[in-house]
């Protein structure tokens, strides 16, 4: 997968939050008066940070999801195929299958045996 640009949207959401992360920053450090006076630069620096980040974090879920769709249809397909394959699951399994096979003994004893009344 190529990388793709964010939306302009999302740079402006990303940039908003490096200058809302720089403005606390600031207001921490007790810098009085119009914070954008102090060091400008560092509201560029941490727009720019945050437009990295967010941005490499948007890639990262986009590949995510796209794996996670690929996998869905293999497995979609898988249980496609397992049901050509078997039939329909809905039919209720044999009786050769059901219950407890207790051997030819047990077969024979149960046979021939009486229930005591």
């Amino acid at each position: 997968m190529a990388f793709q640009f964010p939306e302009p949207l999302d740079v402006a959401k990303y940039a908003l939050f490096g200058s809302v992360v720089r403005a606390v920053q600031l207001s921490i450090c007790g810098r009085d008066g119009n914070p954008l006076r102090y060091k400008p630069l560092g509201y560029v620096y941490s727009i720019a940070f945050s437009i990295a980040v967010f941005t490499g974090i948007s890639q990262i879920t986009k590949r995510n999801e796209e794996l996670l769709e690929r996998r869905l249809i293999a497995l979609q397909e898988q249980r496609q195929q397992r049901a050509e394959l078997f039939g329909d699951s809905t039919q209720p399994p044999r009786p050769e299958f059901q219950g407890i096979k207790r051997g030819k003994f047990f077969d024979f004893m149960d046979q021939y045996s009486t229930t005591n009344k």
